[in-house]
């Protein structure tokens, strides 16, 4: 039985500021690492620079993302809200999500080095371990 949940479900616990405040560093993260269809608003973890990472899905492959003049996110023409002031080293856009990728975003946008940055971008979605079903917050 245990073999059976650690082959549906992985783990992983929050690092970091960039998806406060629905996520806190010291959150576990219990992901479904069979779920391999997303949509915008998911919370994925992926794999990235050695490690783990939790992030929100905002865009899909073929959708249109652009980045406003201050850092705003529209996908699709539509504003996601919220703004994280000038990004610098932003990715060139606007650009359409290529095919077999995921546009990924932090939910604290100005703490969180996501797919705005040209050192990450769209990510593979063959990266993506799984989409989040729980959360069990830290203690203290």
């Amino acid at each position: 039985l245990l073999g059976v949940f650690s082959f549906v479900l992985g783990v992983d616990v929050v690092q970091g500021e960039s998806m406060r405040p629905a996520f806190c560093p010291g959150d576990i993260v219990i992901y479904n690492r069979l779920a391999k269809e997303y949509a915008p608003g998911d919370v994925v973890v992926f794999a990235y620079g050695g490690g783990d990472v939790v992030k929100r899905v905002a865009a899909l492959a073929g959708d249109r993302v652009e980045l406003g003049t201050e850092g705003e996110v529209l996908v699709n023409g539509e504003a996601l809200g919220g703004s994280a002031g000038e990004v610098e080293q932003a990715v060139k856009t606007p650009l359409t999500v290529p095919e077999g990728s995921v546009f990924l975003l932090g939910d604290n946008p100005a703490a969180s080095l996501d797919s705005r940055y040209k050192e990450m971008g769209p990510v593979e979605a063959r990266t993506v371990l799984g989409k989040a079903v729980l959360v069990v917050r830290r203690l203290g």
